[in-house]
């Protein structure tokens, strides 16, 4: 009778813990993601006031141009990354591309060839 009245006392105890601890588990993984999303909001709140301020300080947007944005979002980076602090992993490793680039002579070998009028246009 001994076995039998251990198992019919532990076995409830046991139950009862362990759905005390699944029940903790949940509320403590439920707290995180209400803490990650809170966290996301300030993170974009403070962003855009970044934003706020340093655009009307730096009219560098005006001076990046038009295209530049576009060009951004076609590499999957966000075009607001360049009003900040911090350079972005992948800006980085695209910075030395760009320069070299740039002093090869490729900027210049491409607006050259977009102003040259195509040869079927010449003869209108």
């Amino acid at each position: 009778m001994d076995i039998l009245e251990f198992f019919a006392i532990m076995v409830p105890v046991l139950m009862v813990g362990i759905l005390a601890m699944r029940w903790i588990a949940l509320a403590d993984a439920r707290a995180r993601i209400e803490l990650q999303k809170r966290l996301q909001k300030s993170k974009e709140r403070t962003s855009a006031q970044q934003r706020e301020r340093i655009q009307p300080q730096d009219d560098e947007s005006a001076e990046l141009g038009p295209w530049v944005g576009p060009l951004l979002e076609e590499f999957g980076v966000d075009p607001d990354t360049l009003f900040e602090e911090e350079m972005p992993a992948e800006l980085k490793t695209l910075l030395p591309l760009a320069k070299g680039f740039i002093k090869s002579g490729g900027l210049q070998k491409l607006l050259a060839n977009g102003q040259q009028t195509p040869p079927d246009k010449q003869s209108i």
